[in-house]
């Protein structure tokens, strides 16, 4: 009874606090102090006992609580408190508290790992508000899912959330959250692959970033290096990240890291992404050191990490897989936990359901990603292998390749072994031989260089335009490639045992006729990650895994020089 009495002589003091005979309520003043002092707003709360208090009331200060300590940053731990909340105001659909419970359902959610469930309560949320007119509450909510289906990949969907957040935000004349909300919209545009679109957003928010002095400038010119990074404009992409590593807090440091070390891998320049990637792995977040690890162990970069490094790296990566499983598994008995004994609502029942699969989902990525590194060790240990005893055997290779012999193994019968095997050997011999005397680059010969075919894709290429649904420039390049080299696409179809697609073919016509990485992925529409990828793929096909694809250029150089029996 003492405790009750002390609780309302204090909101009762809070309400003289205002000279006004109209002031708001105690718990409306704490609430608009959640926006400005947060840490002031929690102070006052903890002075209230609300176990006194009456239901109305005591749930208000629930609310009031969870609202300051998501305002204040403090990360959510449970969902009992807001259940509770939830399933008092579930009575009371016509107050305005309802969809902002709602909204903090979502927070809460989301920050316990459980995207499925947060997205539904902020979807509830939304369609209560479309009674209220809550417009600063409405803009949140759509905010916070655009968030959540990024971080799902369901772009469209955080496009569109996203727009609509702006839209709301622009009216109310709020720059700051106008530039949170572009900063969304541009993200969401990247991962879609809209990059011109991505980068109006950014340019837009870098403006009011500029405008008002905030620190969120620095960030916006990494999303923008990145735009550049992924339509092959590496050298922009180069000048950007720069001026944006020496800046920004951790978490956007790491970020920019991670772009570093994809920009100059693929900008072939492997002793500056090799100390970028080696600054991602000594970060405490495991997506960090994936990206880090994963880096060190490209293609590209293989040749200057030390073998004692290797070893290292692959154990560490595995630790650090395993610690990512394990806590999964302890915040799902949480969650778990959690759920017990809350007969409340169906909502509790709807997000206790729809966690588990998200666990299934971390564990598989994990998983996946621990085979793919042992496949990865097996595979180099037995391309060293075949390096060694082939280094002794192939002759010193000058600047021209010897074709003797290709032409009698070319038009052998596909479907024999043996014919595959002789051709594998020969190729990959000379093709070490030669990157040993040559380096991994195969000159191309001059009369290529202006062909018409040539000049026009390189042309096409330097314009940024893609040819991949131009039916009329395959069948030129496919009618050139068979009329320079005729037994060009017989020695892919023995090596590949026939596997070899269309848009591998095209992969190695394109690179028969001399162009770059980065011209094929424009031209294909490509990212030059997933030509890589392409690359990688089919010489595995072509090599059993055997050879790895920065030999790619001087195979299909190799194959080129085949000739009719």
């Amino acid at each position: 009874m003492i405790r009750f009495i002390l609780s309302y002589i204090l909101l009762i003091l809070l309400c003289q606090c205002s000279d006004s005979a109209s002031s708001p309520s105690p718990f409306d003043r704490i609430d608009a102090m959640c926006d400005n002092n947060p840490q002031r707003a929690l102070a006052m709360l903890d002075k209230i006992d609300g176990s006194d208090l009456p239901d109305e009331d005591r749930h208000r200060c629930d609310l009031l609580r969870i609202k300051a300590n998501d305002k204040a940053f403090i990360r959510h731990a449970s969902d009992s408190l807001i259940l509770d909340v939830i399933n008092f105001y579930s009575t009371r659909k016509d107050s305005h508290l309802y969809p902002e419970a709602l909204y903090y359902a979502g927070r809460v959610y989301s920050d316990i790992g459980d995207y499925p469930a947060a997205l539904s309560y902020f979807k509830k949320s939304l369609h209560l508000l479309k009674e209220h007119d809550l417009p600063d509450l409405k803009a949140r909510a759509l905010s916070q899912s655009s968030n959540l289906l990024i971080a799902m990949r369901q772009y469209p969907g955080a496009i569109e959330y996203a727009g609509e957040a702006l839209r709301i935000d622009s009216a109310a004349g709020d720059p700051v959250c106008v530039m949170f909300d572009l900063e969304r919209l541009g993200q969401a545009y990247l991962h879609n692959r809209n990059y011109d679109e991505s980068e109006d957003c950014f340019l837009k928010a870098r403006a009011i970033a500029s405008e008002f002095s905030l620190p969120d400038s620095i960030d916006h010119l990494t999303y923008i290096a990145a735009i550049k990074y992924h339509q092959n404009r590496l050298d922009s992409a180069m000048t950007l990240i720069r001026k944006v590593l020496p800046h920004g807090d951790s978490a956007s440091r790491a970020t920019a890291l991670e772009y570093a070390a994809e920009i100059f891998r693929c900008a072939d320049m492997p002793d500056s992404a090799t100390i970028y990637a080696r600054q991602l792995i000594e970060s405490e977040d495991f997506h960090n050191q994936k990206v880090g690890y994963m880096s060190l162990l490209s293609d590209q970069l293989l040749n200057i990490v030390p073998e004692d490094s290797l070893t290292q790296y692959s154990r560490l990566l595995s630790n650090a897989a395993s610690d990512c499983i394990n806590e999964s598994l302890d915040m799902e008995m949480s969650l778990r936990n959690n759920s017990f004994g809350q007969s409340s609502a169906s909502l509790a029942t709807e997000a206790s359901g729809s966690r588990f699969p998200w666990l299934a989902v971390a564990i598989a990525a994990a998983l996946i990603l621990l085979v793919g590194l042992i496949f990865f060790f097996i595979r180099r240990h037995a391309h060293r292998h075949a390096e060694a005893s082939g280094g002794e055997e192939a002759p010193p290779c000058a600047s021209a390749v010897d074709d003797s012999g290709y032409a009698a193994i070319a038009d052998a019968d596909v479907a024999d072994n043996d014919t595959r095997a002789s051709l594998q050997t020969k190729l990959s011999g000379d093709a070490i031989g030669y990157a040993e005397a040559n380096g991994y680059r195969y000159a191309i010969s001059h009369e290529i260089l202006r062909s018409e075919i040539y000049l026009t894709l390189k042309s096409k290429a330097s314009h940024e335009i893609a040819i991949e649904t131009d039916i009329n420039a395959w069948d030129q390049l496919n009618d050139y490639v068979e009329l320079q080299f005729p037994q060009f696409a017989t020695s892919l179809h023995i090596l590949t045992r026939g596997q070899c697609t269309p848009d591998e073919l095209r992969l190695a016509q394109l690179t028969a006729i001399g162009l770059s990485p980065s011209q094929i992925a424009t031209l294909s529409n490509r990212s030059r990650s997933a030509i890589s990828c392409r690359k990688d793929a089919l010489m595995k096909k072509m090599f059993d895994g055997q050879l790895p694809n920065r030999y790619f250029e001087v195979i299909i150089a190799l194959i080129k020089t085949t000739r009719p029996a």
